[in-house]
């Protein structure tokens, strides 16, 4: 499900690793041949391998965070077609800011907040109030008067569209 995206940027990385290895190869060959020479190859040797390693570390951190990309894509995918197989109106939702200090993220004036309204009575249910109407939920139903829902999603929908 999860499909690979920035094939210049992984193929770039990709040439980098290679390049990164041949430092370490050559870094070690040139330390071996300061051990047994007069030692003139030894620091710059060492230093060439050691230069390898962090190319090629940096370069796997990268391919790290390309994946996290595509999985927190992916994620909010599956996220957007669970919203709209429960009835949840994505585009009565605010738009989310580009990130920075000091944003909050609120429901638009229209809808209420989900977890603020909730009132839990004697026998159990749990009632909120969603544009004026109750919704109650006892054990995994939704009940709007006596019309029954399987998510809340769609019990907000249908008083959304005036069907209850």
């Amino acid at each position: 499900m999860i499909t690979q995206k920035y094939h210049t940027a992984r193929s770039i990385l990709t040439a980098c690793v290679f390049v990164g290895w041949a430092f370490i190869g050559v870094g070690a060959l040139m330390a071996i041949i300061g051990l047994n020479g007069d030692g003139y190859f030894l620091a710059p040797g060492i230093t060439t391998a050691v230069s390898g390693v962090f190319l090629v570390v940096v370069c796997h951190v990268a391919f790290a965070i390309f994946d996290q990309a595509e999985s927190s894509h992916a994620t909010l995918h599956v996220m957007k077609l669970i919203a709209e197989k429960q009835g949840v109106d994505l585009s009565s939702m605010v738009e989310v800011p580009a990130p920075s200090a000091g944003i909050t993220i609120k429901p638009s004036s229209e809808e209420t907040s989900i977890v603020s309204n909730v009132v839990m009575r004697e026998d159990g249910a749990m009632v909120r109030e969603y544009k004026g109407r109750e919704i109650v939920k006892i054990d995994k139903i939704y009940y709007v008067d006596e019309t029954q829902f399987a998510t809340l999603g769609k019990a907000q929908l249908a008083i959304s569209q005036g069907k209850v």
